[in-house]
């Protein structure tokens, strides 16, 4: 579990919704693509004609696209957009593809900090839309909670992602490590405060007292 911003509460959750994924990834091909353009407009293989005309085509799928757009599809001498590959979807009641990532983040502020995480391709982006102190925990899925508490004494120090008000230092911890002190910290009921503190006496040569 990874945790990121400052305390885990115990009031009433935030709304999580995910705004897109796989955007790049399409199950239909060209081909298919072209038979629902032919169902759309009626195609009749044997006499090689359409039923619905591309005037009435592109008011039947309600297209942002001219008829002289879609005519040069129809010619071969133009590939769909992703936009028209929706509207194609959306016209046989197939879901339309995702928003891409630009598009998901097009409401973001233009002067918002942009925090990364790792050095790894990033493969996903959260998305913070409240002035409110929050922890979030991803791990596999998104969560997030307002306020203080138990997930911020779960976080390793240094591990958080806060506002910089003051010159600050990271602390790296390996997982490992963290596992291993974490467990005592937790089955020992300290926090991390008393367990730096007690660390703290211990290099300074004093006798550590913990609880």
């Amino acid at each position: 579990m990874s945790s990121c911003n400052d305390g885990y509460g115990q009031g009433a959750a935030l709304s999580v919704r995910v705004l897109t994924r796989d955007a790049s990834v399409d199950a239909l091909s060209d081909t298919d693509y072209r038979e629902i353009y032919d169902e759309v407009r009626g195609f009749d293989a044997v006499t090689g004609r359409y039923a619905v005309s591309l005037d009435e085509f592109v008011g039947l799928v309600g297209s942002q696209f001219s008829k002289a757009a879609w005519s040069k599809y129809h010619r071969g001498e133009l590939e769909l957009n992703r936009t028209m590959r929706s509207e194609l979807r959306a016209a046989v009641g197939m879901p339309v593809l995702p928003p891409t990532v630009v598009e998901a983040v097009q409401g973001v502020d233009p002067d918002a900090e942009v925090v990364q995480v790792g050095d790894d391709l990033v493969r996903r982006v959260v998305l913070v839309g409240t002035g409110e102190r929050v922890t979030l925990v991803c791990n596999g899925t998104v969560e997030v909670a307002r306020g203080e508490g138990r997930g911020a004494e779960d976080a390793a120090p240094g591990s958080r992602v806060t506002a910089v008000t003051r010159d600050r230092k990271g602390v790296f911890v390996p997982a490992p490590v963290f596992e291993r002190v974490n467990a005592l910290r937790r089955a020992s009921g300290l926090s991390w405060v008393e367990v730096l503190e007690a660390a703290e006496k211990v290099l300074a040569g004093e006798p550590a007292s913990m609880g």
